[in-house]
């Protein structure tokens, strides 16, 4: 995903930044379980990569962003609740570009 379309949905939603991140997964031999405590459905193809928690995210806004992108988020599982939408969290990686 374009970093303008990122910092667009970011500012345009009032996105609150204090759950993002990112991360660079430089080979497919990252250790997600050791970084994120969780592995992920798929890895993720080398690249940098914004990490949303979706316990962090309204699920609409999320949703707006990943109708976004693209290419599919890498989605890493958790046991984790989700108390901002329900459900249990799932960690979002989505791959940014210039």
């Amino acid at each position: 995903m374009k970093a303008i379309k990122i910092l667009k949905w970011m500012l345009d939603d009032s996105i609150n930044t204090e759950g993002l991140f990112t991360v660079e997964i430089e080979d497919t031999d990252f250790d997600y379980e050791s970084f994120f405590g969780y592995r992920p459905v798929a890895p993720a193809q080398p690249g940098e990569y914004m990490v949303v928690y979706s316990d962090c995210v309204n699920v609409d806004y999320l949703r707006r962003l990943l109708g976004d992108a693209d290419e599919q988020p890498c989605c890493i599982p958790t046991d984790n609740d989700d108390h901002k939408n329900g459900g249990k969290c799932v960690i979002y990686l989505i791959r940014m570009e210039e």
